[in-house]
């Protein structure tokens, strides 16, 4: 148990190191003097720097399937779920983006691995709620949903969160252009109900989100 605690705060630690000062500056050694630990300590629970990275990747994959489940425990509204979907993306690509940044540079192999699974969590969660949301009658027949999360995913990734100063003016922008997105795949009664129920779609987003 002492084992995997320490392995935890290693991943912690190195984690809020690698956001707030780049992956490829900060060292195995820069970690052990941070955690006031022994590089023996560090070495024997991460062999390489690359081993300690793809754990940390891990956890912050573990964190958006928490945030994915907890939404769906919390509302069966599969337009809602999708909405929080996409935000939820968005939001991880703003709060990690120094570390996806450097990992796309840097590291191209661990890189590929990560999003290359985390792209497929993504498409899997909403396609699931947009089928839904189709079988419903609330997005057209003649929809093609799965095209559409392609493309929705394709157009955030060309979105980089590095680039723009604001931040928080970023996040709200890809929100607003999940709202949209969405409202242009909804049959003509559905657009109706999503316009009287919008203000209550955000409500509750920010409650799942909170």
């Amino acid at each position: 148990m002492a084992i995997e605690e320490n392995k935890q705060k290693i991943i912690r630690t190195a984690t809020e190191l690698f956001m707030r000062e780049g992956c490829k500056r900060v060292t195995m050694d820069y970690i052990a003097t941070q955690m006031h630990i022994s590089k023996r300590t560090l070495y024997e629970s991460f062999a390489t720097k690359e081993e300690l990275l793809q754990a940390c990747l891990e956890a912050v994959n573990a964190e958006i399937c928490k945030s994915k489940h907890e939404a769906f425990k919390q509302s069966k509204e599969p337009l809602l779920l999708a909405l929080f979907m996409m935000r939820n993306a968005a939001k991880m690509r703003h709060r990690y983006q120094r570390i996806f940044s450097d990992i796309g540079r840097y590291y191209p192999e661990i890189n590929h691995n990560f999003f290359k699974f985390n792209t497929y969590e993504f498409h899997q969660s909403v396609l699931t709620a947009l089928t839904e949301a189709q079988q419903k009658g609330l997005i057209r027949p003649s929809a093609n949903v799965g095209q559409a999360v392609e493309a929705m995913s394709s157009l955030m990734q060309s979105q980089k969160p590095d680039e723009i100063d604001d931040k928080e003016s970023w996040l709200n922008a890809m929100s607003e252009m999940g709202y949209t997105f969405l409202r242009g795949m909804l049959t003509p009664e559905a657009i109706a109900m999503y316009d009287a129920q919008e203000a209550e779609f955000r409500n509750q987003l920010h409650t799942i989100d909170k």
